[in-house]
């Protein structure tokens, strides 16, 4: 079953916090054992993720990293995997599927700030750096 299939059908037929319910319980243990002091997410897809998380282990800041369509096909097929959409409108079929979830809603109202990352690796490195140190210090 490929990735987005499984995770609208997760989605659906648990709710759109279901994978962050798993990441809380392991965060959760980690910080207890370990007395974490701060953990970097990645990944998620819909506003109930975040606020889960936010209630469950406490203060949250949530970063955007946004690319376009075009951008990410791009990148997409130079990283040329077995899984890789080849048809652009395909690509963007899964956008707005994505979209569907609540990423638009998680970009716009929650991501303070959103890093445009539509150059290079390094170019993204570079602007993240400063963002990341800053992160939890407002």
């Amino acid at each position: 079953m490929p990735l987005l299939e499984y995770v609208e059908r997760e989605f659906t037929d648990k709710g759109l916090d279901t994978f962050a319910k798993e990441l809380v319980l392991d965060l959760e243990r980690d910080w207890i054992d370990h007395g974490g002091v701060g953990y970097v997410i990645d990944g998620f897809r819909a506003v109930e993720e975040v606020d889960l998380l936010a209630h469950k282990i406490g203060s949250t800041s949530t970063l955007g990293v946004f690319a376009d369509s075009r951008t990410r096909f791009s990148r997409n097929i130079i990283r040329d995997k077995v899984s890789a959409i080849t048809d652009y409108s395909k690509f963007v079929e899964k956008d707005l599927i994505e979209y569907g979830f609540g990423i638009a809603k998680l970009m716009a109202y929650y991501a303070k700030p959103v890093l445009v990352n539509e150059g290079d690796l390094p170019s993204l490195k570079g602007g993240l750096t400063p963002i990341v140190r800053g992160l939890g210090t407002s």
